[in-house]
Formats: structure tokens, sequence, C-alpha cells
């Protein structure tokens, strides 16, 4: 409410840039969100993979976003492609950031360990047979949810019949 803001606080401004990778924020025609246009931007590196490894889409456990930003800090995922290749040997090796105990010492990271990453590469293998509308879905393409992903799949049938479509 405008008018009950105290005169001296500063009006809130939508950054220009990505505070991430400092690209600019780029607002389409017609739309009300604001992007980062930058195809490498860290920050997007990791969304895309968590919505692709999400529930809504292929359902892959243990690729929740910390975990997510191990494996990429750890060199083993640059995109969802990657996901795919992941063996247990390498997730298990993974350890996340050190970190602060209450008093303040430093303690090692956590380590993701051989049962966890088993459950993930099983996991991964399972999201092998995903049904093509969730995998559309996970693809984060603009303006295919659910509802747009199911009516392409069911059109189409196949990713290549799709890939072979005139717009």
């Amino acid at each position: 409410v405008l008018n009950l803001r105290p005169r001296s606080v500063r009006r809130w401004r939508f950054p220009a840039d990505c505070p991430e990778c400092g690209a600019p924020f780029v607002r389409l025609e017609g739309e009300a969100n604001t992007y980062c246009v930058n195809g490498e931007c860290p920050a997007q590196q990791v969304r895309r993979i968590t919505h692709f490894a999400g529930r809504g889409a292929l359902d892959i456990e243990g690729l929740a976003e910390e975990r997510v930003q191990w494996i990429i800090d750890a060199g083993l995922l640059r995109d969802v492609a990657d996901i795919f290749s992941l063996t247990v040997p390498a997730l298990a090796a993974v350890t996340g950031p050190e970190r602060r105990d209450e008093q303040g010492t430093v303690k090692r990271g956590i380590r993701i360990g051989d049962r966890s990453a088993a459950r993930t590469v099983t996991s991964i293998e399972t999201a092998k047979a995903t049904p093509l509308h969730r995998l559309l879905v996970g693809l984060s393409i603009q303006h295919v949810g659910p509802t747009v992903a199911r009516a392409l799949a069911d059109h189409f049938r196949s990713l290549d019949e799709i890939g072979r479509a005139h717009v």
C-alpha cells in the first residue's frame, strides 16, 4: 500500500542484470516474466537439470538442487544429457562443500556414498522409460507445460516425429 510507506523508503527496481552471471535480463513483449538470456548461466544450468530430473518430468531420485550443484562442481554434469552417463563410482565419490558446525569448526563436506549413488543410478535407468509427454515437460520448452506436452505426445507419438514436424 503505497500511501502507508514511509517517504524515506527507496522505490524498488527490478534488476537489469542477472545476479548470477551478469547477463542482461530480457522481458519479451506481452509477457510478465523476465529472463536471463545467457544459456551458460550457472543458475539456469542448475535449474534446467533439477527441472528435468524433477517429479513433473523424469522423477529421478537424488537429483535435487543442492546435490545437482555438487555434481556440477565435481565436473560430472554440464547439461541434462550428462545425467545418463553418471555412474555409481563417480557419484559415490562426490562430496558437498565444507561446512561449519555450531562452534565454527570447518567440517568436510557430506559424501554422496555408494548406496545413495546406486539409488540415483537405478532411478536414472528407470527414467529412460519415462513417457514422451513427461520428457517434453522436462526439456523446459517455453510454453510447453503438462497439457501441451501431452497433446504433442498424443499427436506425434515419438520424439523423432516431433523432430521431423514442420512449424
